[in-house]
């Protein structure tokens, strides 16, 4: 395995570093999964009252951010009207809004209040241990945001020699708008020595590489898989059927039938007779209610032929070839949003940090090009990203083979044992030092 860095140059005083990681084995590729606590937490806050809020301030509400740790008392019921509610992020999120609309909950200047002392007891605390955050916003009314138990600072992650952010997250307020879905949540296929971590989603472009060395480019889908839940095995059209956006926005209404709401790897609800909101990160399996109670952990199956996989997109270079323009469609406007989170759709314009994964002169290969936030980016003196076009030419100029993109912006960076970084990050304190922000989802070469 070797890194190294370099630089290209725009021509007009800008420039863009790059680090490349290379002749890694595609079977020593792990996920790196975070945990979420109050550093992750407090830096989502940041995120969110530095640049996100501001761009919408007068239409948004009274903002809450919070994580509920296992070991927190739990005051709410499971069982709702919603259906069995089995995430307590969502499960305290469910009860929030109810308590709210019923009246017995408000907010004011900056503290959340409530009739029912059990439930202001758990509020105080999480507020004393810095895993909840309130904003005021000046629209009218109150947005709780749930946030997922995985996200985590990939510097921290142990036992690696180097990791790097991969996939796209729920981050935005609109990626966050239906009732199952958290803050942080990673979404699209991921597939490591041959086991299915993530379920493919959204249609987008996934690199995938066989057991016998040879490299694709394709389009998995959820259709394509089987889901096992316990011991009982699912497959869309046979005894299921699965529904995930942006085809709809909730299941079908169905007498008979049990929804369970799967995200994030694990059920986050069950609901029975359909018309079930669907997750942006997640899906909805649908299964006839005479087939019993199902319950146990999910897994994934299919692929069978596939060492690693990872879906993020869209992609860049195809046995040699580069592309010229995104490869998915992308919807807007009415109905679900595609995809979720929203990132400059110009393919010529709109530079920013990027990461992609693939073979670089026969070897695979991870490249990280640095940018740097809009707010604080100086033309000459920091590193200006690249566009996606420009990130092709790149690609071929360093002779990729294979080249899929990845999350990247203010994610993006590979990080050290150590947890240190070879180029500067894109996020950046008020003090201008670098900020490293909380992921899901990266991977670790072990």
């Amino acid at each position: 395995m070797e890194s190294y860095t370099g630089r290209k140059n725009f021509g007009n005083g800008e420039f863009a570093d790059y680090q490349i990681v290379d002749g890694f084995s595609w079977s020593d590729l792990r996920p790196v999964y975070g945990k979420t606590d109050s550093i992750c937490v407090a830096e989502l806050m940041r995120l969110y009252t530095v640049n996100i809020i501001p761009k919408d301030r007068e239409h948004f509400p009274t903002f809450i951010l919070a994580y509920v740790p296992d070991d927190l008392d739990f005051p709410f019921a499971v069982e709702t009207p919603a259906g069995l509610i089995l995430d307590r992020q969502l499960c305290v999120a469910y009860w929030f809004r109810s308590l709210y609309a019923q009246g017995r909950l408000t907010v004011d200047r900056k503290k959340i209040h409530c009739t029912d002392a059990r439930v202001q007891e758990f509020f105080d605390t999480l507020a004393a241990r810095s895993l909840l955050y309130v904003e005021e916003g000046m629209a009218v009314g109150v947005r709780y945001q749930p946030v997922a138990s995985t996200m985590g600072l990939l510097s921290k992650a142990k036992g690696f020699f180097f990791m790097l952010n991969s996939h796209f997250f729920l981050m935005d307020p609109l990626d966050c708008a239906g009732e199952w879905d958290k803050l942080g949540t990673p979404y699209g296929y991921l597939q490591c020595q041959g086991k299915i971590l993530q379920p493919p989603l959204l249609g987008r472009a996934a690199l995938m590489v066989g057991f016998d060395g040879k490299v694709r480019i394709s389009h998995p889908r959820l259709s394509d898989i089987s889901v096992q839940v316990g011991r009982y095995v699912f497959k869309d059209g046979k005894n299921a059927r699965f529904f995930s956006r942006p085809a709809m926005e909730r299941s079908p209404v169905a007498p008979g039938y049990i929804d369970l709401v799967i995200e994030n790897g694990g059920i986050a609800c069950v609901h029975a007779d359909g018309d079930t909101m669907i997750p942006l990160g997640g899906f909805v399996l649908s299964y006839p209610r005479d087939e019993g109670k199902i319950e146990g952990d999910v897994s994934f199956h299919g692929f069978e032929d596939t060492v690693f996989g990872i879906q993020v997109g869209p992609p860049l270079i195809a046995a040699g070839k580069g592309y010229d323009t995104f490869d998915t469609p992308f919807f807007a406007g009415k109905g679900p949003a595609f995809p979720p989170t929203v990132y400059p759709l110009s393919w010529e314009h709109g530079r920013a940090a990027r990461m992609a994964v693939g073979i670089i002169k026969d070897r695979p290969a991870v490249l990280w090009v640095s940018g740097t936030n809009v707010r604080f980016y100086e033309p000459g003196k920091l590193s200006a990203g690249v566009s996606l076009s420009e990130f092709v030419l790149l690609c071929r100029n360093l002779g990729a083979e294979w080249m899929v993109n990845l999350d990247g912006g203010g994610s993006s960076g590979i990080y050290a044992p150590d947890g240190s970084h070879a180029l500067h990050l894109a996020d950046r304190y008020l003090s201008l030092e670098d900020a490293e922000r909380p992921v899901p989802l990266g991977l670790g070469l072990i």
